[in-house]
């Protein structure tokens, strides 16, 4: 499947990915992280706009997960050898509509979690399977 997104190309697919790929959990995680570094980065990018590769959190949060590489690139973050580096071509309002997707996105993925939740059997319905009924306008 992952063949599937290798050539995702906006911030919406590489969104998509991530929820295709991961539970609603993690994908929760992720881009609860990426919003606050994207907004902190956002009011102080001399400050906020490198984060060091090997930031633990960054890596179980994010880059561990299928499709976490990608999607964090598309919150805005380059990656170096050294360090993810917010994209100075990307102007505040970019970054901002970013956002937004990621807190969309972030919120069907809280009320998919809650509904399977609240049919009392996690395993009852996939998550996966939920997806299948929407289309990727659905997703952000």
């Amino acid at each position: 499947m992952a063949l599937r997104w290798e050539g995702a190309t906006t911030p919406e697919e590489a969104i998509a990915q991530l929820v295709e790929l991961n539970s609603p959990e993690r994908c929760a995680s992720a881009f609860s992280t990426a919003v606050q570094l994207v907004e902190a980065a956002i009011s102080d990018r001399a400050r906020f706009g490198t984060i060091k590769a090997g930031a633990k959190t960054i890596r179980s949060r994010i880059l561990d997960l299928s499709g976490g590489a990608l999607f964090f690139e598309s919150a805005g973050f380059r990656a170096t050898e050294e360090a993810h580096v917010l994209d100075k071509s990307l102007d505040e309002a970019e970054l901002r509509r970013r956002v937004g997707l990621i807190k969309r996105a972030s919120a069907r993925a809280e009320a998919v979690l809650s509904a399977v939740v609240g049919v009392g059997d996690r395993n009852a319905v996939s998550y996966t399977h939920l997806r299948a009924h929407e289309t990727s306008l659905h997703l952000v």
